[in-house]
């Protein structure tokens, strides 16, 4: 079935540190060993050079290998070569090129909000997003990122998870600037502490500071129009091919 098939080419991937939170997913490749995920998701390793993790449902770990990767802000594709196999077979899943077509019925995988649980959505494509991507009509959450969108019918891939579509990316970039500037400005005080009975200014401004964090936090991830980008399988099957 098309769903144990993505279910088992899926992983997660963790930059840095394995405990906690996934930074988004990924898949089997072509071979085993290859691993696709989104640039954006291991930035921090291109960036910091920080150690990427893949990890199975059934918790099964391996440390990757960077191998090459596009910029974040064209084609988004990041390929790794796992330093260990799992215990466990593993489905690979294979590129179907040419493109994709409005109402062609797909499913896709990952872990959303960086849960520790495989989900797999079903879902249409909605229509081209320019000449790289595809509109569908999934919610897309962040932590879904570099998982993979596969045909339905014969299970081959057909995009990348990318991003997620908001009101309008503007209005959010806008709101978040906002909040971190507000922020920034409460964690900074007031240049001195006044203290009432056993409240203090400075103290009042920090837990505002927090508040806002933590605001910004949970809009960014329950800000979702239902509404997932692809962005097609092409490029990084272009790149497996250039290795």
């Amino acid at each position: 079935m098309v769903y144990d098939h993505i279910a088992s080419s899926t992983v997660q991937i963790h930059c840095d540190e394995i405990e906690g939170p996934g930074d988004g997913s990924g898949f089997h490749f072509q071979d085993e060993n290859t691993i696709v995920t989104n640039a954006h998701v291991i930035e921090s390793a291109i960036v910091d050079h920080d150690d990427i993790w893949a990890v199975t449902e059934e918790d099964e770990e391996s440390r990757l290998e960077l191998l090459t990767h596009s910029p974040s802000h064209k084609y988004d594709y990041a390929l790794l070569n796992l330093k260990e196999g799992f215990s466990n077979p593993r489905n690979v899943l294979n590129p179907k090129l040419g493109g994709v077509d409005r109402g062609q019925q797909i499913c896709f995988a990952g872990f959303p909000h960086g849960i520790n649980d495989l989900l797999v959505q079903e879902a249409r494509v909605s229509g081209p997003k320019e000449d790289y991507g595809f509109y569908i009509d999934g919610s897309v959450n962040g932590g879904n990122s570099g998982g993979p969108i596969v045909d339905a019918d014969d299970g081959k891939i057909v995009g990348i998870v990318t991003e997620r579509r908001y009101l309008t990316p503007i209005d959010m970039d806008e709101i978040s600037r906002e909040i971190n500037a507000l922020r920034q400005r409460y964690q900074k005080g007031v240049g001195f502490d006044m203290v009432m009975g056993d409240i203090s200014l400075n103290g009042v401004l920090e837990l505002i500071a927090e508040s806002l964090g933590r605001f910004e936090d949970i809009m960014q991830a329950n800000a979702n129009t239902g509404i997932g980008i692809g962005y097609q399988i092409m490029y990084a099957n272009d790149a497996y091919d250039s290795l």
